[in-house]
């Protein structure tokens, strides 16, 4: 490909992350485009669905872009997504990389919107990496190529398996605390945790947001949560590989999504365990969900039909080697 340095940028996808990757890029010199024009198109989708209209539709970016223009996916997608998307380019003589954005604080309220908590793992071509780095370094403080492509998204999904994990864990031993039938103090628990060592400084500030029950301003919601994690899920299916504790993670976050917390942060994940004049304080309604899982279905496959009145709109991605999974968006 041409070593011309990149000046022009285009991104298209969810607005709130849009509006915080152009105005960083901004501050870093680059200049907006078309996508038509743009040497670099950026995308960012939530659900790998709406990600695949937004390249393969035929007013799609694989379409629109330029020849020899740089198609960078920040999403969170699965690793075949990410391989099928750089051959597709690459016949389309468009170049790509997969380079999922790492939230280093989820709860922060402007999570998206400082290079300070943003990281990039990106696969792809490692010159074509180097093309557009600097326009990286601007939108994330910690920026690594991973590999070819695919490399950035597997390494994308270790990373939220790993938070999934956390979080579920964090979440049950705050609830057994609270349960208990004698009185331990939050902040006795923090500092005994964190003398030996299990807890980090963003697992303390999570446990510090689960006893504050500010769950509402926030900018990575569960339905950001729900879209990283399910995408890392239907990855291990293509690989035959079941993970129980990824598995629970998410069914809470889809418990939760579907009584009505989906525009609220991780640590409202706490809900789940809740009283009913706790969950109703909240708004959340638990009669949304009688009867809604059936057992017999595969696993990541939608609990509600079409016209569930769950208070959600669900979108159910065919992912290959996937039965599907659900993104929520309040009404």
């Amino acid at each position: 490909m041409g070593s011309q340095e990149v000046k022009t940028l285009c991104f298209t996808g969810e607005p709130e992350v849009g509006t915080c990757i152009e105005a960083m890029l901004k501050a870093g010199g680059f200049t907006q485009a078309k996508v038509a024009d743009a040497d670099v198109v950026f995308t960012y989708r939530i659900s790998e669905s709406e990600l695949e209209d937004l390249y393969y539709e035929s007013s799609g970016i694989l379409q629109l872009s330029k020849k020899d223009a740089v198609l960078i996916d920040l999403s969170p997608s699965t690793v075949s997504f990410a391989q099928e998307l750089c051959a597709m380019g690459s016949v389309s003589e468009k170049h790509v990389l997969d380079a999922p954005l790492v939230i280093k604080d989820i709860l922060a309220p402007d999570a998206f919107s400082k290079s300070q908590n943003l990281g990039i793992v990106a696969g792809g071509s490692e010159d074509v990496f180097k093309r557009v780095e600097p326009m990286l370094r601007s939108i994330a403080s910690h920026v690594m190529w991973m590999g070819k492509a695919g490399c950035g998204q597997s390494t994308k999904i270790a990373l939220t398996l790993s938070s999934a994990a956390t979080l579920v864990g964090l979440v049950e031993a705050y609830t057994a605390m609270r349960v208990s039938k004698v009185s331990i103090d939050e902040e006795d628990f923090v500092d005994v945790a964190s003398a030996f060592s299990m807890l980090t400084p963003a697992q303390e500030s999570f446990v510090q947001a689960l006893s504050e029950n500010d769950f509402e301003d926030a900018s990575f919601t569960i339905e950001y949560a729900m879209g990283e994690l399910a995408a890392a899920l239907a990855s291990v299916d293509d690989n035959d590989l079941i993970l129980p504790q990824a598995e629970a993670c998410f069914r809470l976050m889809e418990l939760l999504a579907m009584v009505g917390g989906v525009s609220y942060d991780p640590s409202a994940l706490k809900l789940v365990f809740a009283d009913e004049e706790t969950s109703k304080k909240y708004g959340l309604d638990w009669s949304r969900v009688e009867g809604a899982y059936d057992h017999s279905k595969s696993d990541h496959e939608c609990d509600c039909d079409d016209n569930c009145d769950c208070g959600h709109h669900h979108h159910h991605d065919s992912q290959s080697g996937s039965s599907g999974y659900i993104s929520f968006s309040s009404n």
